[in-house]
């Protein structure tokens, strides 16, 4: 996958998450180019181990998916929105 990690968390230059698990895809729903999901929520370890809960939409072009993804930290906590992209090999 591509560019999965906001600002501030451990990342290295190539914006991947490093000593960490990979995340992965609860659901995901695919209709006329355009994409949408969620993340399974996971304790972030930024976040002093908070449940982490992230959605994510973009559009499909050839090989490419590129979009957004707003990640909220705990039930009711603050949230931000990033972007974020995806390249098939």
């Amino acid at each position: 996958m591509g560019n999965f990690s906001p600002k501030g968390h451990n990342v290295k230059k190539t914006g991947t998450y490093t000593k960490t698990k990979p995340l992965s895809v609860e659901f995901m729903a695919i209709e006329d180019g355009k994409i949408s999901g969620t993340v399974t929520p996971y304790a972030d370890p930024v976040f002093a181990r908070k449940t982490v809960f992230s959605t994510y939409e973009g559009i499909v072009t050839g090989n490419r998916i590129e979009g957004t993804y707003t990640t909220r930290v705990g039930q009711n906590g603050n949230s931000f929105t990033a972007s974020w992209w995806a390249v098939r090999k």
